[in-house]
């Protein structure tokens, strides 16, 4: 990630599939620049996306072969404060239980018909 003031923060994220709607669990492991530049060495299915935040929430808007789909997120901890969260701006409709939107299905199939 590169950070607006220049930065750069490099780190390895996973997020595993909810066990129901809208509370799933998520790691990242910061990596050192040898780190990074060993694991880019691999073969793997890429995403490239720019992240902005809008208060709470994180708006990406994806670059390359997905161009021109963008998807927002919102961390919250207690589930009660989480379902009466409504994004700050309008959207087409909300895929947080659709596998195909989760970022390991957009780097390996691209993207879903119904976008």
């Amino acid at each position: 990630m590169v950070w607006v003031d220049g930065r750069v923060e490099l780190k390895l994220a996973r997020k595993l599939p909810p066990f129901e709607p809208g509370a799933g669990i998520m790691g990242n492991l910061y990596l050192s620049g040898q780190e990074f530049d060993l694991l880019c060495a691999l073969p793997a299915a890429e995403l490239h996306k720019r992240r902005c935040y809008f208060g709470a929430w994180a708006v990406d808007e994806f670059l390359g072969p997905l161009a021109g789909l963008v998807l927002a997120e919102v961390e919250e901890d207690d589930p009660e404060v989480l379902a009466r969260m409504q994004p700050p701006f309008p959207f087409v409709r909300d895929v947080t239980a659709e596998e195909a939107y989760t970022g390991a299905r957009l780097a390996e199939r691209g993207r879903p018909r119904s976008s």
